[in-house]
């Protein structure tokens, strides 16, 4: 017990999963860019931080069983998120890339994500993006994209494909 006072867990993962916590299964640093700046001058960063495994189970589970959500999110290994706004005109968009522990486990996590917004309805999966690592989905002015290169996947979701286009092209090698 004294070394969780000196070194207590790092993540929800590490709290959820003791075992991984005295195995020394630390989360995985991700960072973003300066995306703001990438989208112009009347875009601020409203907040950044880490949604963790915890958070991504909880807001999957919103859409899907607890035991699907437990499960796709079982595999999280780090992320990172920042939450922008156009001052000017109202526009929001977040961004998350997270790191999976293997490239199964993210891909467990794109299936969830794709259940969970077929089951949150009225919008379709586009066929802007052919590949089949990438996805595209708008409905009434949203628009999410979801993609995964090795055990990385990357989710914007926004009001303006412009703006999306702005973020993906400086998040290609991501």
């Amino acid at each position: 017990m004294d070394r969780v006072y000196r070194q207590p867990p790092q993540s929800t993962e590490q709290v959820m999963h003791p075992e991984r916590y005295t195995s020394g299964d630390e989360p995985v640093e991700v960072a973003l860019p300066d995306l703001a700046g990438t989208l112009g001058e009347d875009w601020e960063v409203l907040d950044t931080g880490v949604l963790g495994e915890f958070i991504i189970k909880t807001y999957l589970s919103n859409y899907l069983s607890f035991g699907q959500a437990t499960e796709a999110a079982l595999g999280w290994g780090g992320d990172t998120y920042s939450l922008m706004k156009n001052g000017s005109t109202g526009e929001s968009i977040m961004v998350s890339l997270s790191a999976w522990d293997t490239l199964g486990d993210a891909q467990e996590f794109i299936g969830a994500y794709i259940r969970y917004i077929d089951r949150k309805g009225e919008g379709s999966w586009g066929l802007k993006v052919s590949a089949d690592a990438e996805r595209w989905w708008e409905a009434q002015g949203r628009s999410v994209y979801l993609s995964i290169r090795d055990q990385r996947v990357l989710l914007v979701i926004g009001e303006e494909s412009d703006s999306l286009d702005l973020i993906l092209q400086s998040l290609k090698d991501f």
